[in-house]
């Protein structure tokens, strides 16, 4: 389903000739135009729904064709802790992967090369038909690798596919079930300033969410946590108050400076699930140079081997 005028954003679904959901698709096709391609499962009339994602509208065109040769490696089901061997050939080859996910399981999916000239990129999709994450290099090397805490119980979609549909060769995908437990809680930490006694950086992460870390009001400030050794981590999480960063961004220390993993100017308070690039360092910091209001910032910061979760109130006056 190829959109036809910009604002289109194209969603298709596949339904069997008993009224079943067979599969949907939402960006696949690039450029906000879907794609399906899925094996028939019954014989019979099968009907498609062709729409724009959320309240998009615009003009389309709907093609239908019939794969010449059956890709093995499409429409496999993965289980967690098993590793499926496939190829991308042609270089616009995509494969799915169909795996049972449940709510607030962290799910780990790596998708490494066999063949050194594959550029392998990955995307997940929810049981809605919804892209919640895709990735290309954070593996290492052209290896992709993405983890994602699953918003809802259900059938999730893996999309194996190349860079830019531009190279091919076999590769790995492995899928695992992530850690999730809280890196940060507990742990030692540092700050530009701190306003009074009581509101050390420390309470910042001590998972309790009635106490916070808050420094002067003045304008750099930072906050940083001793993971005590180099945990692998791709999401922080943070749980502001009244008072909230509106420019600030993450950082982790790599041996010799703060390498910046995220930033933003717009920053509009209330809890934020920062999800990046997974990277291994021992000390993860928020940094922030403008407030939303007068006062502080209040947040709570919490990390945890490939995934952080917001833990404690980490009260920020100041952009941290």
């Amino acid at each position: 389903m190829d959109k036809r005028e910009s604002n289109l954003d194209s969603f298709v679904e596949l339904y069997n000739p008993d009224g079943s959901l067979l599969g949907r698709d939402d960006d696949s096709g690039g450029n906000l135009n879907s794609r399906l391609a899925i094996t028939l499962r019954q014989n019979g009339r099968h009907k498609i729904i062709a729409k724009g994602y959320n309240t998009s509208t615009g003009g389309y065109r709907v093609g239908l064709a019939r794969e010449a040769v059956n890709d093995a490696d499409d429409n496999r089901w993965i289980a967690f802790g098993q590793t499926l061997q496939g190829a991308i050939s042609p270089a616009n080859d995509r494969d799915n992967y169909f795996f049972a996910g449940t709510a607030g399981r962290v799910a780990s999916i790596r998708m490494s090369q066999i063949d050194a000239g594959l550029d392998s990129f990955i995307e997940l999709y929810d049981p809605a038909g919804a892209k919640i994450g895709e990735n290309d290099d954070g593996g290492g090397g052209t290896n992709s690798w993405l983890v994602k805490t699953l918003p809802s119980t259900g059938t999730y979609r893996i999309l194996a596919r190349s860079y830019n549909l531009a190279s091919s060769g076999r590769y790995n995908l492995q899928l695992a079930m992530a850690a999730s437990n809280n890196l940060a809680r507990g742990k030692p930490a540092y700050a530009t300033s701190t306003e009074f006694n009581g509101v050390e950086p420390y309470k910042a992460f001590d998972g309790n969410l009635s106490t916070r870390w808050s420094s002067r009001f003045a304008d750099p400030q930072m906050i940083y946590v001793d993971l005590g050794s180099n945990q692998t981590f791709n999401q922080v999480v943070l749980r502001w108050e009244a008072a909230y960063a509106r420019r600030f961004g993450i950082y982790y220390w790599n041996g010799s400076q703060w390498r910046n993993v995220w930033w933003t100017d717009n920053g509009d308070g209330g809890n934020d699930t920062i999800t990046f690039t997974p990277v291994s360092a021992r000390y993860v910091a928020m940094y922030g140079v403008q407030r939303s209001t007068a006062y502080g910032y209040f947040s709570i910061i919490r990390t945890s081997c490939t995934v952080a979760y917001s833990g404690h109130r980490a009260h920020i006056n100041s952009h941290i």
